[in-house]
């Protein structure tokens, strides 16, 4: 019974590695879609710096924001080639670059906010990124990856940030009232003087988290 058992569990974790092994046509086919999506990148991006030249208002034309919108969803999350595996999680680069690329522009909040409500930032990769002080409320960043990323004084207020990680992230007296962290992994985050007013807490990991200061008023 022993040995039936044993060779069961090794006979699973061959299978297992063979699932997550790497072919030819998954190198193939990741690098076209990179291609593919890198002319996309770069037609849009030339839209908006046609746009913004000589224009001190710096916002964005309803087309232009479309396409802003429809370059994210294209942008899909996938398991990226680790060597000769696959990674476990299904995550987006992509939609992290666009991210911190359109949040460095300087875009007038009208247009920066319709760019946020159009377009999802679900699963982007966005580890380790300084995204200190910028106005992120309403933001779909569900699944995301935000582990040790600058989030202080950033507002992240009503976004969506369902099953998010921020291991240990610095949110420092960044804006979280009325956000949603449902199941986030918040283990060794710093939250100390951040606004969690009415946020939605449940199922989420605060394991060893900083928290000094916090008013959870009307938090779940």
């Amino acid at each position: 019974g022993l040995v039936s058992s044993y060779l069961m569990v090794k006979a699973s974790e061959v299978k297992m590695v063979i699932a997550n092994r790497v072919t030819k046509d998954d190198i193939q086919a990741d690098a076209l879609r990179k291609s593919n999506l890198a002319v996309l990148m770069n037609n849009v991006f030339d839209k908006i710096d046609n746009e913004l030249e000589n224009n001190p208002e710096r916002n964005l034309s309803e087309e232009t924001i479309s396409r802003i919108a429809a370059l994210g969803y294209s942008y899909k999350p996938y398991r990226k080639v680790l060597g000769n595996v696959l990674s476990k999680k299904m995550l987006s680069p992509e939609r992290g670059h666009l991210l911190l690329t359109i949040a460095k522009m300087n875009l007038d909040s009208t247009t920066f906010a319709k760019i946020k409500m159009k377009t999802t930032f679900a699963y982007a990769d966005l580890k380790g990124s300084d995204l200190r002080n910028l106005d992120l409320k309403r933001i779909d960043l569900k699944g995301a990856n935000l582990q040790e990323a600058d989030l202080k004084g950033t507002d992240l207020s009503n976004a969506h940030l369902e099953d998010i990680n921020l291991w240990g992230s610095n949110m420092r007296k960044a804006n979280l009232s009325q956000a949603s962290l449902i199941g986030a992994n918040l283990k060794w985050a710093n939250l100390s003087n951040a606004n969690v007013k009415e946020a939605n807490f449940s199922g989420a990991n605060l394991a060893s988290a900083t928290m000094n200061k916090l008013d959870f008023g009307g938090a779940k």
